[in-house]
């Protein structure tokens, strides 16, 4: 079993894109990608919502029941499609307490039990990125989710969380219940997509599918100004306490919240689009310089 923990910031949603699409092409070759929470979500978030107490609903899903169900019935499918490996993809899993991991190790002793499918090895994979980078990319986007404090105090919060994090990360081999090995990729470099695809699963994976395939790319970045601004917009709008502003405005319950949302939703639609506008006006623009030089 391969479990894709994230973190948050490293490309986790544009491999789960890649996986998710190309889920019949890696079944062929003995790799079983389990459906995600839906076509928007296609990571595995059911797994690490349920094991953070969190509700599914924000992500317009289903909370799941039971863990061991649903983990005894993906080890039954994979078996039933030939594949002998199966890959879990959650970012929010690289945040999870040690005692959300011991119950994460109960769930799949349990699952193999119900199953009578065994797990031989877990195979845990994480992303290393620049911290630097990753604090200020995860200060960006709880700016998109509603967060008003500034982006020094967001990432100094993200960098404090971080390092417990990778602390607990680093004791997986002796909190699960399995052999387990803890594997690293490194974000910083060309085409992270394709890199993780031949370290995790191997080159021959790589080569089945489509060149296309590893040009995904979700959750494209807004500039610095433009985050700002999202930032002094959502001052302006946020309904919560300004003592709570290190952290993004709740799943809306009232009238005021539904509104805030949809109003942040507008704006972040609009900056995005102005984004996109100015940096093709410039690709032409340099273009343009490059033909007349010629």
């Amino acid at each position: 079993m391969i479990l894709h923990v994230g973190p948050q910031k490293t490309g986790s949603s544009s491999l789960q894109e890649l996986l998710g699409s190309h889920r019949d092409a890696l079944s062929d070759n003995a790799i079983f990608v389990p459906p995600g929470v839906n076509e928007e979500y296609p990571g595995h978030h059911m797994v690490s919502y349920r094991l953070l107490g969190r509700k599914l609903l924000t992500l317009g899903g289903s909370d799941v029941e039971d863990l061991v169900d649903l983990f005894s019935n993906w080890l039954t499918a994979a078996i039933d499609r030939n594949c002998d490996v199966i890959v879990i993809s959650a970012e929010d899993l690289s945040i999870l307490s040690e005692s959300a991991w011991n119950e994460f190790g109960q769930v799949l002793t349990q699952a193999q039990e119900l199953s009578g499918v065994n797990v031989g090895a877990l195979n845990v994979v994480i992303v290393q990125r620049d911290s630097k980078a990753r604090a200020r990319s995860g200060a960006n986007e709880l700016v998109k989710h509603g967060a008003t404090a500034p982006i020094s105090q967001l990432m100094k919060k993200i960098g404090q969380d971080d390092k417990v994090t990778d602390k607990i990360v680093g004791k997986l081999p002796r909190l699960l219940p399995l052999p387990t090995v803890v594997t690293y990729v490194p974000f910083e470099g060309d085409n992270l997509l394709r890199r993780w695809i031949a370290q995790v699963l191997g080159d021959n994976i790589v080569d089945i599918l489509p060149a296309t395939a590893f040009d995904v790319v979700v959750n494209l970045a807004m500039a610095d100004g433009t985050i700002e601004e999202l930032r002094k917009f959502n001052e302006l709008n946020s309904p919560t306490d300004p003592a709570r502003a290190a952290y993004p405005l709740p799943p809306p319950v009232t009238d005021e919240e539904v509104r805030a949302f949809g109003r942040l939703g507008i704006v972040r639609w609009a900056l995005a689009e102005r984004d996109f506008y100015y940096k093709e006006m410039n690709r032409l623009a340099y273009r343009i310089e490059e033909l007349e030089g010629n």
